[in-house]
């Protein structure tokens, strides 16, 4: 096991919380591609990324962000999870990604560490300021720092 911060380590005991139920649409089989988007801007554009990806490369893509977007072959849209263990880890075993692609800087640190407990490479585009959801900005030293040092790219 990894050796996270102490503001990252507090920050993860602090959100541990059994899962909420969610229904979750199927997963098509193949090689599947997440991208968070943070706001609807980022989600514009993400979409269209998401569409080259399933046209161009033949993948699946989840696209998760704050308004749903029409779904077609290779392309599904759902919220993202809760920033806590039980919701991400079940996140994860239903979509069971082969990459997460965040953008925007928007950090969320639980599922950052399950994914990279899990060893799914873990993208950041378009990174402005790292912050994190808001709720969630108490005070965890060196947490910021910590989750950053878990992104592949």
């Amino acid at each position: 096991m990894a050796s996270y911060s102490l503001g990252l380590t507090l920050y993860n005991l602090a959100q541990r919380q059994t899962a909420q139920e969610v229904i979750f649409p199927p997963r098509a089989a193949g090689r599947l591609i997440w991208l968070h988007a943070p706001n609807l801007e980022v989600q514009t554009r993400l979409a269209e990324l998401a569409r080259h990806l399933v046209n161009e490369d033949g993948l699946e893509v989840l696209l998760t962000g704050p308004d749903p977007v029409p779904e077609s072959d290779g392309l599904a849209w759902m919220l993202p999870p809760a920033d806590v263990q039980g919701d991400v880890a079940a996140f994860l075993d239903h979509w069971r990604p082969e990459m997460i692609v965040f953008s925007s800087g928007e950090l969320r640190p639980a599922l950052v560490i399950e994914a990279h407990q899990r060893k799914i490479p873990l993208i950041m585009i378009d990174a402005g300021t790292p912050y994190l959801l808001r709720g969630r900005e108490g005070w965890y030293p060196g947490l910021t720092r910590s989750v950053l040092s878990l992104f592949s790219h």
